[in-house]
């Protein structure tokens, strides 16, 4: 699994493609996650839980021998449900 930010100044994403590339090559099962940003960490919050959920999916998967492998369904299902907004009625005021 390699987790790679697109214009990380220490860690050029065309290194991880390479690698990514290479490992399937020779059957190394593995996942690339490029996100978007020009910082060696993954500075967007909604991006870190992908990285968080598709790691432990591949822990679970691999590692434990046990569950699914990740899904982006399970991103989507911790998305809250957007708020209805409450509309006040002024006339009884």
């Amino acid at each position: 699994m390699i987790h790679v930010v697109e214009g990380d100044p220490r860690v050029p994403s065309p290194q991880s493609v390479e690698l990514h590339m290479g490992l399937k090559r020779v059957g190394v099962p593995t996942e690339l996650y490029m996100y978007p940003g020009a910082s060696h960490g993954i500075p967007d919050a909604r991006n870190r839980l992908v990285k968080s959920a598709s790691e432990m999916a591949w822990m679970d998967y691999y590692v434990l021998g046990k569950g699914n492998k990740f899904s982006w369904r399970q991103v989507l299902e911790t998305l809250e449900e957007p708020k209805a907004e409450k509309k006040v009625d002024i006339r009884g005021m």
